[in-house]
Order: structure tokens, then sequence, then C-alpha cells
């Protein structure tokens, strides 16, 4: 009889904690609007991108503001629609390819110059900006031909205005944080003439 209570209350007990409430949207993004495509030129030079190190909380799929009193907000319903480390590299591999008229950059290549980058700080703020922050350098690898000048060190740091008070918005910047870098990278590494 005891049991038969006792399974009772339990049942009424979560019986009374669902909800009938839909749960809310997520939303997905991508730091690129469109498919990003470049174009490869056979016998051209070849040079490559790593991204090294991302802090640990973009290692997860959630996207993140920095709120006040350096508190990292992470939003439950806005995520990331692909693995972070992969998008950055992806679209800085276009945006280089797009900045350098004779250096192929690729993701991976077999002795060849090699940018390597370390992301200490991406990430949105309540002010409406987008931060990035870090250091490259670049290993010019066992036969360079690319004219990329070495650097052993080069630190950077890029604020971007957040355009709309909104993810998407945040996200459009983060994108165009990207292009910055790339193009510090591209002066940086000014060509040999």
């Amino acid at each position: 009889m005891i049991y038969r209570f006792y399974i009772l209350f339990i049942v009424t007990l979560t019986m009374g904690c669902v909800s009938s409430d839909p749960p809310p949207q997520t939303f997905y993004y991508l730091l690129e609007k469109q498919p990003l495509t470049y174009e490869w030129e056979e016998g051209s030079n070849v040079a490559q991108v790593d991204i090294v190190a991302l802090p640990s909380y973009l290692l997860q799929p959630n996207l993140v503001m920095l709120e006040e009193k350096h508190q990292l907000y992470y939003a439950n319903y806005h995520k990331w629609a692909t693995d972070l480390r992969d998008n950055i590299q992806h679209v800085l591999l276009a945006d280089l390819n797009e900045q350098f008229s004779d250096v192929n950059f690729v993701k991976s290549c077999e002795g060849c110059p090699t940018i390597f980058i370390h992301v200490l700080g991406f990430y949105p703020t309540l002010d409406g900006e987008v931060h990035l922050h870090g250091f490259f350098e670049v290993d010019l690898g066992a036969h360079d031909t690319t004219g990329i000048e070495s650097v052993k060190r080069h630190s950077f740091a890029l604020v971007t205005p957040i355009e709309t008070g909104d993810y998407q918005g945040a996200v459009s910047a983060m994108r165009m944080s990207l292009k910055a870098l790339s193009l510090s990278i591209k002066h940086s590494t000014q060509q040999k003439t």
C-alpha cells in the first residue's frame, strides 16, 4: 500500500513539472553568409594556414558574449553551425587568397610556408564591439618561393563595431574582424620585391 502511494506521489510530481510550452527556437550561425570559394592556379606558390590555438570557451558550440566584470555569457539558443576552428580557418583561407594574388593558401601542405595563428580572445561585448586578439608566426618551411616574409611573432588586437544589436550583427562583426586579420597578416608579411 505504501509503495502505491509513493508511485502515485512521484507520478503526480513529475506530471506537474511537465510544461506544455514548446522549447525556444535554436539559431545556427556561420562566419560566412555563403560558401567561400577561391580559384586554384596550377603551379602557383602554396602556403598553409594553421589555427594553432583557440580559447577553451570557443571550443564548444554556443555563441559567447563578454558581459560586465569579465563574465562570459554562453547563449543557449544561438550556436555555431560547424566547428568554429574549421570555420575560422576556412574564412581566413578565402580572405588571404583574395589578398595575395600569387600565393594559394591551403589547409595543409608538406614543407611549405605556414602561418600559425594563435587566437587568445574572440568575442562580442555588451558595448557593441567584437574583440579579436592574439598573435601569428610565419615559418617559411623547407622551400619557400612565395615571397612571404618570415614573421617571428606579430601580435594583433582588433576591435570591430557591431552594426545591429543582435546575434546576427555580432556574427557579421566577427566576420569583419577576420577580414581585418587577413589584412594585418598581409601587411606584416609584405612580399619581397
